[in-house]
């Protein structure tokens, strides 16, 4: 069974997504669009020329609407990426786009057949993410946006890094909207248990003061009952836990 993929809009993020699947082995056929063809076709050959390096071969289509009739999933990673270059990085300042090109891909997918899972990037995600479930036709358990998917993992690896243990320990989510109104929940018992060998060996050594009085990674983190929700600001990542990149 052939595995088939689109990816629209090759941008940043689209050209990472076709380099990870191509480079991963993990489609037969990629289908890739953006209205600039010579970004595109060059995005295109360089996924070719890397495959002579690679164990597996995957065929790539550009711009061409009748290969998503059969595509198991098409990425929507259109944007425009400059608009976000704002004081607080809002999301929604790419909408004045996407709004505009969203109801145009979602017609070429309705009117060329495709009957797939369709992954949202585009932003605002979750907004979007409406738009493409009413402009496709498709159920919506078939449109799904990536949401705080992103988001949660910044704050498990900033959270990590704070407190100098592998972000595979930190168990937490950040939910809510895909932009600056989303908000961070930690489960602190777990995190306490991860933390148990590192906070012995650093809470006299690194760190302020905690709510507590203690010092280092232990005062932050002392005395939290059960799961607590936090406003968590970083410069980690574009200030990743304010929702303030990608």
């Amino acid at each position: 069974m052939t595995r088939k993929v689109a990816v629209v809009g090759m941008g940043h993020v689209g050209a990472t997504v076709a380099h990870y699947l191509v480079s991963g082995g993990f489609v037969d056929e990629l289908v890739l669009f953006d209205t600039n063809e010579a970004k595109v076709n060059s995005d295109a050959l360089d996924l070719r020329d890397a495959m002579a390096n690679l164990p597996t071969h995957t065929n790539l289509y550009v711009n061409d609407w009748d290969q998503v009739a059969d595509c198991d999933v098409v990425i929507s990673a259109l944007g425009k990426s400059k608009l976000v270059d704002t004081p607080d990085h809002d999301r929604f300042a790419e909408f004045k786009f996407t709004r505009t090109q969203v109801p145009v891909v979602g017609q070429k997918l309705k009117d060329h057949g495709f009957y797939g899972n369709l992954v949202v990037i585009t932003n605002p995600c979750d907004v979007i993410t409406a738009m493409y479930q009413k402009a496709t036709g498709l159920p919506k358990h078939q449109v799904l946006g990536t949401g705080t998917l992103l988001d949660s993992a910044r704050m498990r690896a900033t959270v990590g890094e704070t407190l100098h243990v592998d972000s595979r320990s930190v168990v937490g989510y950040n939910l809510g909207e895909h932009g600056n109104s989303q908000f961070s929940l930690v489960d602190g018992p777990r995190l306490r248990q991860a933390l148990t060998g590192v906070l012995k060996a650093t809470s006299r050594s690194q760190g302020g003061p905690g709510r507590d009085g203690r010092t280092g990674p232990a005062g932050g983190l002392h005395g939290l009952q059960g799961q607590e929700v936090y406003q968590l600001r970083s410069g980690h990542g574009g200030g990743a836990l304010n929702g303030d990149d990608a």
